[in-house]
């Protein structure tokens, strides 16, 4: 959905595979042309409510996207077929897989024939919330050396293992340990424990949950914010 960000015209839009903890590339998708066009100066979204819970619906509403060549994919809901004054809205629920926290929401006007991109609209952000979350001890501030253990609170979707690790808050690409959960594999709650290094460096981390189902994301946690001090626990 970021077409706008784009070169205007014919691009190679590609992705690639990569292993989290490393970076080092699995394999790359074999790039796809599209052709990308400028955005109508008036297009926009709006998005209904702003704040929303996993499991709550959502409706997005747009402009600028003409029938009958064209029509709508939004990030939630259907596809939908604008009127004919190019503007459309389409509803959905903000399922188990969205994602958590401040989130960008768009949408794309495609065409009916080749469902090639026409435009992607500017992004909206929204708060998405969820009633998942992380119970840890022994505390949220802890030296370099210690063992977390991490409780679900909120069962993972069937079909799926939870899945933690520790983030530097300042460079989220960087993960500082990663830690499968118990006996989880067919969802339900589960426990993991999450070694921090020693030598980790003190400072402020994230400490974040997910359910991964068979190379998907299934569903997400509320992140924990974690400290790290100097020194060992013991």
């Amino acid at each position: 959905m970021g077409g706008r960000n784009l070169l205007v015209g014919t691009v190679n839009v590609g992705a690639a595979c990569v292993e989290r903890r490393s970076r080092s590339e699995v394999f790359g998708y074999p790039p796809v042309r599209i052709l990308v066009t400028p955005l109508p100066p008036g297009a926009r979204i709006t998005v209904s409510p702003k704040v929303v819970m996993i499991g709550q619906s959502i409706r997005l509403s747009g402009n600028d996207c003409f029938p009958p060549t064209d029509y709508v994919l939004p990030a939630y809901g259907d596809a939908v077929t604008p009127k004919p004054d190019g503007s459309w809205s389409a509803g959905g629920v903000v399922g188990d897989g969205a994602q958590v926290g401040f989130v960008p929401v768009s949408a794309a006007c495609v065409t009916g024939a080749d469902k090639a991109e026409v435009f992607s609209y500017p992004a909206v952000h929204i708060q998405v919330k969820t009633y998942r979350h992380l119970r840890v001890t022994p505390g949220t501030t802890v030296s370099a050396g210690t063992t977390l253990t991490v409780f679900s609170i909120g069962a993972c979707p069937s079909r799926s293992e939870g899945d933690v690790y520790l983030q530097f808050a300042v460079a989220p690409e960087t993960d500082v340990a990663q830690s499968f959960a118990i006996n989880s594999s067919s969802g339900g709650e589960w426990s993991a424990t999450l070694p921090i290094p020693q030598g980790t460096a003190p400072g402020h981390y994230m400490l974040h949950g997910q359910c991964d189902g068979d190379h998907v994301f299934l569903a997400f946690y509320s992140a924990v914010p974690i400290t790290v001090t100097i020194g060992s626990s013991g």
